[in-house]
Parts: C-alpha cells; sequence; structure tokens
C-alpha cells in the first residue's frame, strides 16, 4: 500500500531539527509539504539519542554534585545510592513528551510524512524497527499550517 500524497510542493529529507523545522516553516509558508524520515520516530539522533537524554542525564549528575556541596556546608543527607532503572525511565520520559509534542505538532503541519526504519540500521528509541520495505512506511497526513 503506497500511501503517498498525490502531491507534494516541498519534500524535506530528515526528520531531526533541521528537517521538521524546514518542514514546518515551508508548511507556514502556505506549500504542501512531505517529511521523510528514516528513524521510527521524529526528532533524529539529537532528540532520541544524543542531546537530550544526555542532558537529562547531566541534570541528574547534578544533583550528585549538589549532595556533595550541601555535605562540605554540614547538610548530610547520606550516601547517594543510583537506581538505574528509575534513572533510565525518567529519562525516557523525558524523551517521549518531547517526541510526542513534535509529533503531534508535525501531524497538522505536514502533507505527507514517511518514517520507516531500514534494514541493518541501529535500533531507535524503545527499540522499534520497521521492516525496510519501500511501502512500508507510517503515512500521517494533515493541512498546512497556515
Amino acid at each position: 500500500m503506497n500511501d503517498w500524497p498525490s502531491r507534494t510542493e516541498v519534500l524535506v529529507i530528515g526528520g531531526g531539527p533541521g528537517g521538521y523545522a524546514a518542514a514546518f516553516r515551508a508548511a507556514d509558508l502556505g506549500h504542501q509539504v512531505t517529511l521523510v524520515s528514516d528513524e521510527v520516530r521524529l526528532g533524529g539522533v539529537c532528540l532520541l539519542r544524543g542531546c537530550i537524554p544526555s542532558k537529562a542525564l547531566l541534570d541528574a549528575a547534578e544533583l550528585l554534585r549538589l549532595g556533595d556541596r550541601a555535605r562540605r556546608r554540614g547538610i548530610d543527607l547520606g550516601e547517594p545510592r543510583v537506581d538505574l532503572e528509575r534513572l533510565r525511565s525518567w529519562k525516557n520520559e523525558i524523551v517521549e513528551q518531547l517526541v510526542g509534542g513534535l509529533e503531534g505538532i508535525t501531524h497538522g503541519a505536514v502533507v505527507g510524512l514517511s518514517q520507516r526504519k531500514r534494514q541493518g540500521q541501529r535500533q531507535g528509541q524503545g527499540g522499534q524497527q520497521g521492516a525496510g520495505a519501500p511501502d512500508e512506511g507510517k503515512m500521517a497526513h494533515g493541512e498546512g499550517l497556515r
């Protein structure tokens, strides 16, 4: 089944910050936009596996540093313990919240959205990987923002 729009004025390749920003701008200008991403979720490396998850974990590390500073000032909160499962879950919640918001905005901004994972690629957030056949994409239809 081929769900590609019958007509598009702007084709944007890449679902990362540059790609979705370009797609939103083109839609704002009244163009029919199709956004193609090789990731299962929008956001690119930055949102899914890079900048955002790293910054969340850096924020958690800062809390450990603050506990050490407090201890030097006479406030002893005890020895810190890290629950890796809860930490990962918290980080994943942040990523999911941002991706969900981005996908919600995208569905109203672009005419077509094709997301697929090619065979042999590393798995994305949540371990999802598609079969990679040319017509096995996730397609969303909406009207351009005006």
